[in-house]
């Protein structure tokens, strides 16, 4: 069973569109410094899809070596691609590394029968020797996994689903199923304190690229103090709208900049402009430190 905060971890680039995998692993090693316990890499935060399978085993690599000897650390390898061969080598390849979890998310681009998605699951549940998680994020695939497929999965073996779709009956009907040989997982920090309610016990949230600290303390808090959760969930929620600047890559790099990270480099067509955006990075700043004090953090 996986339990606490994960981070889909976002990939820096050089200025020559190389990986920077140093200042990855520095990321990393900041996020897992306060408090969050896995790293999920290589997903739609983590530039998956724009980079090259070698890249992305890379980054496994990174991320397995920074944890294997840190206490409770994990992490989950996203190894979901447009063709299944890709997929199954990037499965394969973290097992070898030994990783114990991978997800992949559903079949992207084209149109699939349920059919061809429980094919392609099922040939990743059998090339390699890992947990498999499903992932259902119907905004990138445009259609979202059914509960007859995710059934049919976890009878084939897979572990679990990771869900970016904030889908509460779909979590109110795998959280109450929930047992050690199938575990739902949201894919955002939105609705926690519902999804806690229902059982979940792991959260994959995307503010832990930048705010990792309120994340943890609403993890921790939903455990113990409901109210204590409700006073941090109101907070989160409140400054979250104000940290949107584009698309969420975009918006990770600049409430780093103002973490007082040097975040810039993107992998085109995606970019980021910290001179341009300077008044965006204070703006967040301003954001984060009120936020921050509201919770007492440091």
């Amino acid at each position: 069973m996986i339990n606490g905060v994960i981070i889909p971890a976002i990939v820096f680039f050089n200025a020559d569109g190389g990986v920077d995998y140093e200042k990855c692993r520095a990321h990393m090693k900041w996020a897992v410094s306060k408090g969050v316990r896995g790293l999920f890499v290589t997903g739609t935060y983590g530039s998956g899809y724009l980079l090259t399978l070698e890249e992305r085993v890379k980054i496994y690599e990174t991320a397995y070596d920074l944890t294997k000897n840190v206490r409770n650390a994990f992490v989950i390898a996203h190894t979901g691609c447009i063709d299944t061969a890709s997929a199954v080598f990037l499965t394969r390849r973290a097992s070898e590394i030994g990783i114990k979890a991978a997800s992949a998310i559903s079949p992207l681009i084209y149109k699939y029968s349920e059919d061809d998605i429980k094919r392609y699951y099922m040939t990743l549940l059998e090339s390699a020797d890992i947990d498999l998680y499903a992932y259902n994020n119907p905004d990138l695939t445009g259609r979202a996994l059914s509960v007859n497929i995710i059934e049919q999965l976890r009878a084939a073996g897979v572990k679990g689903l990771k869900d970016s779709s904030v889908d509460t009956e779909l979590a109110k009907r795998f959280c109450e199923t929930d047992s050690s040989d199938f575990q739902y997982i949201p894919g955002t920090v939105s609705k926690w304190i519902e999804f806690r309610r229902l059982g979940a016990c792991a959260m994959i949230a995307g503010m832990c690229n930048y705010a990792p600290e309120p994340v943890v303390a609403l993890y921790d808090a939903s455990f113990k103090d409901t109210v204590e959760a409700h006073r941090i969930y109101d907070i989160i929620s409140g400054l979250s709208p104000g940290l949107k600047f584009g698309n969420s890559l975009v918006s990770s790099h600049i409430c780093l900049a103002a973490r007082g990270f040097d975040s810039a480099g993107m992998r085109a067509p995606l970019h980021v402009d910290l001179e341009r955006d300077k008044g965006k990075v204070r703006k967040a700043k301003e954001l984060m430190d009120d936020a921050f004090a509201r919770l007492r953090l440091s």
